[in-house]
């Protein structure tokens, strides 16, 4: 009951709400409408104030664009990655190429991004003589760090040896 005298009540305030007459003296129960002026300047002012904060939308200044920057910068291995970039490093000053190969092929498959095991690639297939492998990797490895970085310039000379 509550609830159904809580939503009359509130039908009652809105402008467009039919107005039950309850003047002493009169009929009971005659429902009039407000005035079509009144509703009609209602709406008016409903579409204006709509239309003011469609505006302010517009008008509000927003923040520039964050540039996201091109290369994302590799970082330096951690955990598993780490320990096969350190294998896999050891392997190749003892000019295991083939195991160096592996090694960072499956540190790869952890983190894809890891520009220093492109590197060891690169370098493994170059002293392997394969030149066409070692430039594919070192052209991928390029993607995930600063060209002007110690691994970058690496990658950069074995691509530029390759051409």
């Amino acid at each position: 009951m509550a609830v159904l005298v809580g939503f009359l009540s509130a039908c009652a305030h809105s402008p467009s709400a039919p107005v039950v007459n309850s003047v002493p003296g009169e009929v009971q129960g005659v429902v009039e409408y407000p005035a079509e002026s009144d509703r009609k300047s209602h709406d008016r002012q409903t579409q204006s104030e709509s239309n003011t904060s469609v505006q302010d939308a517009y008008e509000r200044p927003t923040a520039p664009p964050v540039e996201q920057p091109s290369v994302a910068p590799s970082v330096a291995p951690k955990g598993a990655v780490k320990s096969l970039y350190d294998r896999a490093r050891h392997a190749q000053s003892e000019s295991r190429w083939s195991d160096a190969i592996a090694l960072a092929e499956r540190g790869l498959r952890i983190n894809r991004k890891q520009s220093e095991l492109y590197l060891i690639l690169s370098e493994s297939y170059l002293a392997q003589g394969n030149e066409d492998q070692a430039r594919a990797f070192a052209e991928q490895g390029m993607r995930y760090t600063e060209k002007r970085s110690a691994v970058g310039t690496r990658l950069q000379s074995i691509i530029s040896k390759n051409e």
